[in-house]
């Protein structure tokens, strides 16, 4: 029988006041668990991050490249340990996702199809091409065009 077990739990949400309920619901669920087996439970951190505010530009950029695919965006916040979301802090970043089965990322079931791999590799790509010619007025002037 073990002595102990260490136990990873995330809560994301871009809603501080989300976070807090749900943390608090999760110290009694974890208290509540304890008691009923026996055993002593402890919370030993907690690490809270903001959600990534990214350059409006380079998500407008993303945006049109993917229109010109005949794809569809949306935005979504990222709390994640994304390199861009530091980045964020002192340079324009973007996180580029792409479509995954039934939403599932970041687990042992993900599965992207190699043809929206392709896709989102191909906006990368369209991105990058664009900067290259013109800058990173590029994707400025997409922003103001929206």
């Amino acid at each position: 029988m073990p002595a102990e077990a260490v136990l990873f739990i995330e809560l994301r949400s871009g809603s501080p006041d989300v976070l807090a309920d749900a943390e608090r619901k999760m110290k009694i669920k974890i208290d509540e668990a304890a008691l009923r087996a026996g055993v002593t439970s402890e919370v030993r951190s907690i690490d809270r991050r903001k959600a990534g505010k990214f350059a409006p530009g380079l998500i407008a950029l993303a945006e049109s490249a993917a229109a010109n695919l005949g794809l569809s965006a949306r935005h979504l916040d990222t709390i994640g340990g994304h390199d861009s979301v530091a980045m964020s802090a002192v340079c324009p970043a973007v996180v580029l996702a792409v479509h995954s089965r039934d939403g599932v990322i970041h687990h042992p079931t993900e599965y992207t199809s190699p043809e929206d791999q392709a896709a989102g590799t191909q906006i990368l790509a369209d991105m990058l091409y664009r900067i290259a010619c013109e800058g990173l007025q590029a994707a400025e002037l997409v922003e103001a065009a929206e």
